[in-house]
């Protein structure tokens, strides 16, 4: 049975470590060549649900964006705080639509919203997002001169306090899922995106929507692009620095499990082959680690292929956090990173339970 376990792990190692170098490689060899100098609008989207703290923020950094041509649409997704209030206030000053969502969930915002749009580009944030105020107008160029249907732009999980262990933590996890996300794009294989930053042709939005699944509390993003993967449209990537979404780490770890199992259970979901595929191998390739110590405990000889298999792995998940964590100008502690990777089994483990076994919703 150990050599079974061994056998198996080897090949599952082997070919995740060759997907995710394989993902290093093409994020630090791509760059992103603009050649249009857009004028087109852009609708902006964002759904808020008690936001009360970041409300304020979003609507100025929409505002003191460089691109102009813009029209933002805020959808107050029944908050119980005062979200809708603060954002009445500005919304004379800086003249944006502001809607209620007359039913529950995210989903059913954005869908609601886009009845109220116009214009040929949609860029979707978030409240907890902001950017830099050239964040729009590099998108919507990229997306002009790639004539792309959707473009996949970088999400990063800020350690606002970096004395917290556990903020540098899963700081170090966002630049891991950013490489991720833009090698497979990059290699015109998606597998996941991000809706705190993604544009979208409106008429693609639109015809994707019977196909979003409300049943699961999540998914918007993901389920949009497998629709457009399903139906042949165009996908990019955007490297560039100016098209960063920052957004805080979660403020305790229940808060960060609930948001990942969120992402599990929406995977029931998913129909693309590759993308089922690729989680499959991240899951068994963190599983596996935590049968490790049990058979060396009954067969420590065979501590040499394990210390090998883990080996390749780390080296291959410090790379995948390195080459985009270094590209967007942030440093990490090594020990930092080699803790993750000790714990990061657990953490799918326990993630991949609740996300498959327990009701999530929404929060």
């Amino acid at each position: 049975m150990t050599s079974i376990i061994l056998i198996f792990s080897a090949i599952i190692t082997s070919i995740y470590v060759f997907l995710i170098n394989k993902c290093s490689l093409l994020f630090y060899k791509y760059e992103n060549n603009i050649t249009t100098k857009s004028t087109t609008p852009i609708d902006i989207i964002v759904s808020a649900k008690n936001e009360c703290e970041n409300i304020s923020k979003l609507i100025y950094s929409i505002y003191n964006q460089t691109y102009k041509n813009i029209h933002l649409i805020i959808i107050d997704d029944n908050s119980t705080d005062n979200t809708f209030q603060i954002a009445q206030n500005l919304q004379d000053k800086y003249q944006f639509t502001l809607l209620k969502n007359p039913n529950q969930g995210k989903k059913s915002a954005l869908r609601y919203a886009l009845t109220y749009s116009k214009s040929k580009y949609i860029l979707f944030t978030d409240c907890d997002c902001y950017s830099d105020k050239n964040w729009a107008e590099t998108l919507i160029n990229i997306a002009e001169t790639e004539n792309a249907d959707m473009i996949l732009a970088p999400v990063i999980l800020v350690a606002e306090n970096k004395s917290s262990l556990f903020q540098r933590l899963w700081e170090i996890e966002s630049f891991s899922l950013i490489t991720i996300t833009a090698g497979t794009c990059i290699n015109n294989s998606p597998i996941m995106c991000n809706g705190g930053n993604l544009l979208v042709k409106r008429d693609l939005r639109n015809q994707s929507d019977n196909y979003l699944k409300d049943k699961y509390a999540s998914g918007d993003d993901i389920f949009l692009l497998e629709y457009a993967l399903l139906n042949n449209k165009k996908i990019k990537y955007s490297k560039s620095i100016s098209t960063i979404i920052k957004t805080n780490v979660a403020n305790n770890l229940s808060s960060l499990i609930n948001q990942r199992s969120r992402w599990v259970s929406k995977s029931k979901g998913y129909k693309n082959k590759y993308t089922i595929f690729f989680a499959l191998i991240v899951f068994f390739a963190n599983i596996l680690i935590l049968l490790y110590p049990i058979i060396l405990f009954f067969n420590y000889k065979y501590w040499w292929i394990i210390l090998i298999l883990w080996t390749i792995k780390t080296i291959s998940d410090i790379i995948s956090a390195k080459v985009s964590s270094n590209y967007y100008n942030y440093k990490h502690n090594f020990y930092d990173i080699i803790l993750l990777e000790i714990i990061y089994p657990i953490y799918t483990l326990v993630c991949s339970i609740l996300g498959f076994c327990k009701n999530i919703k929404w929060k």
